[in-house]
């Protein structure tokens, strides 16, 4: 006959596991303060759990499984925090134990408890839905017959000397959108919960891959070939990118969301450029991109672009020339006379010069002199729509 340890067999942990057959009225009196409480009952008949103490708003989840769930209640939280699970599958297979979890209670291990579950087969059933490690157990054949405080706790024949080395790998960080690979060692199979609650993965789920939105801790429970478990978290880091946005007004491109950018045009990138303006020379598909601090990069929508292109025939709306030219253009229109601004603007978009155009003038002498020799644009502003034209400065 194997002895068992009584009292509290980990202090630090958080999780409390009640096991009979014959179920009955079980009182709980959560007298002590350990933070985010949880319960686990398991029986073969019906059971009454009756939650009460100074400390009963600590308690953060109660989880009966077993055969009887008609006339099975949990009393004394809100029934938000409670779940009833009717034979659900049993979490590792046992040759002594049953397939499902319906009851529990024998800590001697060497004992055969058919048609019930061993120890074993209960107390992983409850760590791996509720996920850490175990605090102490109450196992007992006979329906609850006393009242129990969480401050005494009971026994923790589960331990009986045997703990698996379970390390769930190192922190990762991500940026958001990423996937991250959990990889835990010091077990034979594993099973996983985030936010308290399981996540699916085909057993033995030796490697786990998740996509958190936002920065999560996941817990695993290894099992041994002997039987035994651990547990360890794991914290995956969800890192933003920068939110790039971008408009396109008077034939310039702006982004806004970050420092520096990157320009693209057509899946190119545009060499050279990084202010948060671009005037496009050509037609095209363009957008910005943008590294932050943490290595995430932001992505802007992407703006099509149509730039009028310079033409020699009467039909045009705009003609200049001499294009390339020197020391002056001139700008001429051949659409009737209505309200324009002229404006000529480097490649970033930057204004070097804007020019009135009187009402009834066909054209418009565009002076140069005293630019850099450089590639620029003409903005033609009319009716509310604005065209553009490239011009070589030499």
């Amino acid at each position: 006959m194997i002895s068992f340890a009584q009292g509290i067999c980990d202090t630090d942990a958080s999780i409390i596991i009640f096991s009979n057959y014959d179920g009955g009225t079980l009182n709980i009196n959560v007298d002590d303060n350990v933070p985010n409480l949880r319960i686990g009952v398991c029986s073969y008949q019906p059971v009454t759990v009756n939650l009460s103490g100074d400390y009963v708003g600590n308690v953060t989840g109660v989880v009966w499984a077993g055969f009887a769930i008609e006339g099975t209640t949990v009393n004394g939280i809100d029934a938000s925090l409670v779940e009833l699970q009717e034979i659900p599958a049993a979490t590792i297979t046992d040759p002594d134990g049953f397939p499902f979890i319906i009851c529990g209670y024998d800590c001697d291990t060497t004992s055969l408890p058919s048609p019930c579950n061993t120890v074993e087969q209960v107390t992983h059933y409850f760590l791996s839905h509720f996920g850490g490690p175990l605090r102490y157990s109450q196992f007992q054949f006979d329906a609850w017959g006393s009242d129990y405080t969480t401050g005494d706790g009971g026994n923790c024949c589960f331990s009986n000397g045997c703990a698996a080395d379970v390390d769930a790998g190192p922190s990762l960080s991500i940026c958001a959108g990423d996937t991250a690979l959990l990889v835990p060692t010091g077990a034979d199979s594993y099973t996983w919960v985030a936010d308290g609650q399981a996540v699916s993965c085909d057993l033995p789920c030796t490697a786990l891959v998740v996509v958190p939105a936002t920065t999560m801790v996941y817990g695993v429970t290894g099992t041994d070939d002997q039987g035994c478990t651990g547990f360890d978290e794991v914290t995956v880091v969800v890192n933003t990118a920068p939110d790039i946005s971008l408009t396109l007004s008077g034939g310039v491109l702006y982004a806004s969301g970050a420092s520096s950018y990157t320009w693209w045009q057509d899946g190119e990138e545009i060499p050279g450029i990084t202010g948060n303006t671009y005037a496009p020379a050509e037609s095209g598909i363009y957008w910005a991109t943008s590294s932050g601090l943490n290595g995430c990069v932001g992505t802007s929508e992407t703006i099509e672009v149509l730039v009028s292109q310079i033409s020699d025939t009467a039909s045009a709306p705009f003609h200049v020339y001499p294009n390339p030219a020197k020391d002056c253009c001139t700008l001429t229109f051949y659409q009737p006379s209505v309200d324009r601004r002229i404006s000529v603007r480097d490649l970033t978009g930057r204004i070097l010069m804007q020019l009135p155009v009187p009402t009834g003038s066909s054209h418009a002498m565009i002076p140069l002199e005293h630019l850099p020799a450089q590639y620029l644009m003409l903005v033609v502003e009319e009716g509310g729509l604005s065209h553009l034209l490239p011009l070589v400065h030499e």
